[in-house]
């Protein structure tokens, strides 16, 4: 995991949370903790000691960091966007992983443990991700560009 800075000066077609085959916000948060330490604190701008599971404010962080880019377009995996609610999200991160191509039997295993039907009554859930996307929207109408941050692999 590395980290990446981008200035709103060359506008970038899409950000992309990850690809199929990487692990999800969750999964990379519990995999090197020198690294996620440095992105808290350095990257997220966060005082103290990571939290050891990344917890649903600290996904949520990540999300508007993505959203905060300087790019057209931000796509996130479902994973992501769930890991934001302490309810709705998996239990065991390692359970989010969609490709896993080293492993015959784990190839493309990876099932929404939610009906679509039953996530669109989240309405807590839904409006959360409404709210954070008009607070971008807002934000890059009204002011100035700001210095976008993002992870990167």
């Amino acid at each position: 995991m590395s980290f990446l800075h981008f200035i709103r000066k060359n506008y970038n077609y899409a950000i992309v949370g990850d690809d199929s085959s990487l692990a999800k916000v969750n999964q990379l948060w519990e995999e090197d903790r020198e690294k996620v330490q440095r992105f808290y604190n350095h990257i997220l701008g966060n005082q103290g000691e990571a939290p050891f599971y990344c917890e649903p404010w600290v996904a949520n962080q990540v999300i508007k960091q993505h959203l905060y880019s300087p790019s057209m377009w931000a796509i996130f995996p479902i994973q992501d966007l769930l890991a934001m609610d302490g309810e709705l999200r998996r239990v065991f991160p390692e359970d989010e992983h969609i490709n896993r191509p080293e492993i015959i039997p784990h190839y493309w295993r990876y099932r929404l443990h939610l009906n679509i039907e039953d996530l669109l009554k989240e309405e807590e859930f839904n409006d959360h991700i409404k709210r954070a996307s008009l607070n971008v929207l807002t934000r890059i109408i009204h002011r100035p560009p700001i210095l976008g941050l993002i992870m990167g692999c």
